[in-house]
Formats: C-alpha cells, structure tokens, sequence
C-alpha cells in the first residue's frame, strides 16, 4: 500500500475515535483529489450503504467534500473518506474489517461494518455476509428506542440481495430475522426492489401475484405497475386494467396515476399510442384534491405527467399548469419546459 494512503486510512481512524479532534482533513482531501486524477483502481461496485440498490461511485463521493473544502470536520464525512480509501486500494472483506475494529465509535464501526457487506453481497458471498452480520456491536439511542444488536443492518442489506435477485424465498426468510416495525421505510424499500425485480424478470402479472403475499400487501400495487409505466408501456398497461379491474384501486387512483406515467413515457420515447389526452385530462380534474401521494396531491401529479406528455402541444400544456394547484409543482412544469410564454403567463 502507497504510505500516504495507508497514513490518510490511519488519520481518518484517529478523526472519527476522537471526537474533540479535528484530524489533518486537509491532508486526506488532497490524498483523494490527487487520486481523482489517476486512473481508478478500486473494486467498481461502489461506495457506502444503499437503500434503492444503487451504490455510489468513487469520483462521485469525491464530489460530497466540495470543491472549495479544505477540511473534514463531520464523522460522517470522515467515514465516507474512509471507505473511499479501502475502496482505491481494493481491499478485500478481511482487510477492510481488520482496519473497522480499530474504530471505537459505535455507529461509525457499524456503518463501515454495512458497507463492508454491502461489498460481500457485490461478490456474491452471501455466506461471508450473514458471519459478518454478527459483528455488528450493540448500542442504544434512548430517545428514539433501546436496540440490543445491530444486526438488522446487515440483514437488510442480504434482503435487498435477494430483492435484486427476484429470489422471493430466502428474501422472506431473511426478512423474518429483519425488524420490520422499527425500520419499516427501509423495509418497504427492499419489498419494492423485489417487486420491480420480479416485474423486469417474470412479467407484471407475478408481481401483482407477489403484492397478496401476506408479507408484501396490495398497497404495493403501483410499485409492481410502475416498471412497465416508466417503459412507456401505455396501450399494454390499458389493456391489463381493463382484463383486471381489481389492480385499479379506485380508492388511490392506482390505474389513473400509472397511467398518466406510461402515457407521459411514451411520448417522450416517441412511442405510438392513442391520443387520449382529453379522456385521461378530464378525469384527472376529478381526482379528490385531498388524495395524496407522498406530501404532494395525486391530482397534481397526474396533471404535471399530461403536461409533459403534451409538451409539443402548448394549449394541452397550458390547460394542465392552469390546473394544477400547487405552486412548486407549476414552477417545475415550467422549468422542465423552458418556455418564456408559459412562464410570463
């Protein structure tokens, strides 16, 4: 190993074990910078933890420090300094968790311990993943709830594997040994992964199957229909709803929702598909203004998606930002289209 990085690993180690102090950032951030400009050499799968399955690359971590930064004063970022280190040197499991025991800062061990697994599950070595799912050290956080392992970090981590995977049985028995209460947004992530694995690998009929499995549930619906939605799949998807009405969920406005995507989609990819604008715009205007999707209305979602789809039609465009209610969502219908008219109306 080159000394500096092997003495940017040690300072970062020292950083995080102390927190009153301020550790030579300044000389860790330039080992990166100077790195950036190299020829990368690290493992390629990745930096950190996940939740959607998608890992971070090396160059951009580099950009989390910014450009102007000339020291590291967050633990959190000390960490992230560490892994990308073990990263440029391609360590292996062994390596990197031998340097992780030195850490005496529990939740920063435990979160090197996950990214650590994170690249065990990489390589596909599930059984080197669940030994070091024990490792994880125990610690409490008394304002929100008393933990007496960590272990679910890990867990987690081989659920969304086998969520990857489409590999429905070992994902439910691993999620038995997760704790679903405690970390259900995590939890739901890794179900919706599956959902979008399974719809990709064995058709959106399986994974609607999978949404009545006791452990997933019927309001993962649109999850399972939002891979073919974002393919552009609209003719298709009109079809499936009419041949099961059961998937439209009135009561969410399911059907109205995936379809507005699909529709949107299929524009932009410039695929052919009926003009039905008028049909599915009046009956976005319909949508009870209280249902909600996440902080913003669904009603207003639908209406941002038609005007997307309308963007070389600028009376339907006009037509959905008159209609939509909140203001932010108007303001990014009108940046995406980039058009003075609209925006001067």
């Amino acid at each position: 190993m080159r000394p500096e990085i092997e003495k940017g690993i040690q300072i970062c180690i020292e950083a995080i074990n102390d927190e009153n102090s301020k550790g030579d950032g300044a000389f860790v951030l330039d080992i990166l910078r100077q790195l950036s400009k190299e020829p990368y050499q690290g493992s390629g799968f990745g930096i950190g933890r996940v939740l959607n399955g998608d890992r971070v690359s090396w160059k951009d971590m580099l950009l989390w420090f910014g450009e102007d930064s000339k020291e590291i004063n967050d633990s959190l970022d000390w960490e992230n300094a560490l892994v990308m280190l073990f990263d440029w040197k391609k360590l292996n499991a062994e390596q990197m968790l031998e340097y992780a025991q030195k850490i005496t800062d529990v939740i920063i061990y435990n979160h090197v311990l996950e990214h650590i697994i994170e690249y065990l599950t990489a390589i596909d070595d599930i059984s080197k993943a669940q030994e070091y799912t024990l490792r994880f050290r125990p610690y409490e956080i008394e304002e929100f709830v008393k933990y007496t392992d960590a272990q679910e970090y890990g867990y987690r981590v081989i659920l969304r594997y086998y969520a990857r995977k489409s590999d429905t049985d070992n994902f439910f028995k691993t999620l038995k040994l997760c704790k679903p209460r405690i970390d259900s947004n995590e939890i739901d992530i890794a179900k919706i992964l599956l959902l979008e694995s399974v719809c990709k690998n064995e058709g959106i009929e399986s994974a609607i199957k999978l949404c009545r499995h006791k452990n997933i549930g019927e309001r993962f619906y649109f999850n399972a229909l939002n891979i073919p939605a974002e393919n552009g799949e609209y003719s298709a998807l009109k079809q499936l709803f009419e041949k099961f009405p059961e998937w439209k969920q009135p009561e969410k406005e399911t059907e109205l929702h995936i379809l507005s995507i699909a529709y949107m989609e299929a524009n932009e990819k410039n695929k052919e598909v009926p003009d039905d604008f008028e049909m599915l715009f009046k009956r976005a205007i319909q949508v009870d203004t209280k249902l909600k999707w996440g902080v913003s209305r669904v009603r207003d979602i639908i209406l941002f998606n038609l005007g997307l789809a309308s963007r070389r039609n600028k009376e339907r465009l006009l037509r959905c930002r008159k209609t939509i209610k909140n203001n932010f969502v108007k303001k990014e219908l009108n940046d995406i289209v980039s058009n003075k008219e609209i925006q001067n109306e």
